[in-house]
């Protein structure tokens, strides 16, 4: 039987090993899906930056990256019409220094396309969803995450691991003299970017880590619950296969994209 696992999967297991064998190993369908504000706002920014860099350069105005927002909005998960609207707000906000001032100029390469390893045995595949790849003017070519949340000020290294994971599943589509130089976390609150350079001791962490994970998901035999302040808004097996009052009371916490 094939394992198979992504960074999403992932961070499944991470925070409950029974979540993940409800979800991934036994498949179990549930009874509700996952809706939350966080959710709906980061995927409506990636679909509409993906549209956005699909169009022709000439048809990128910013009144079509706005129109693209009313569009493609999701609009599960918020509280009162409300909420959306200023949601809305805060999507064109963030996208306007975007459009006059992008950090990810180039030539595009790829976009929001998932992407396969397979190990050599045949026994596991690891996938990750890439945002965007381009070939900068400089002509080396670049991993780019698009980021929704907070620019992360106290540890500007946690995007890193997430990007190499990126660069090593893009890495067999390297072409001879093609150079896989940077990996970005774009965030786009503040019009930011942090970069990390792609060495070949960078992948071989990434690889080490993504062995690392393939281990521990496949040495589990307990897949013990772990709940918490999660579980309510973040688990749609709760109140269902989990029991309700082993859980506390939810928290607004820090979703990224």
């Amino acid at each position: 039987m094939t394992l198979k696992l992504s960074l999403s999967r992932w961070s499944v297991f991470r925070q409950c090993p029974y979540r993940y064998k409800l979800k991934y190993v036994d498949w179990v369908t549930p009874s509700r899906e996952i809706s939350n504000k966080h959710l709906s706002f980061g995927a409506t920014l990636h679909t509409v930056l993906a549209e956005y860099h699909r169009m022709e350069p000439s048809q990128r105005t910013l009144r079509r990256l706005l129109e693209l927002v009313e569009q493609k909005w999701q609009s599960r998960g918020y509280a009162s019409e409300q909420e959306q609207a200023e949601y809305k707000d805060r999507a064109q906000k963030l996208l306007q220094p975007y459009h006059f001032d992008p950090q990810d100029r180039g030539e595009t390469l790829l976009i929001e396309e998932t992407m396969v390893l397979r190990s050599s045995t045949g026994r596991g595949e690891f996938s990750g969803r890439v945002d965007r790849v381009v070939r900068t003017p400089e002509g080396v070519i670049e991993i780019i995450d698009y980021k929704t949340g907070r620019y992360p000020e106290a540890d500007p290294e946690v995007d890193r691991p997430q990007l190499l994971t990126y660069a090593l599943l893009y890495r067999p589509r390297l072409k001879p003299g093609d150079l896989l130089r940077t990996a970005s976390a774009y965030y786009l609150e503040g019009n930011r970017k942090i970069s990390f350079p792609i060495t070949e001791n960078a992948l071989k962490e990434a690889g080490a880590h993504v062995a690392e994970m393939f281990r521990a998901a496949d040495a589990e035999r307990e897949f013990a619950p772990r709940p918490s302040s999660r579980c309510r808004y973040d688990c749609e097996y709760y109140g269902e296969v989990c029991l309700p009052d082993e859980v506390a009371a939810p928290v607004e916490e820090r979703i990224d994209f």
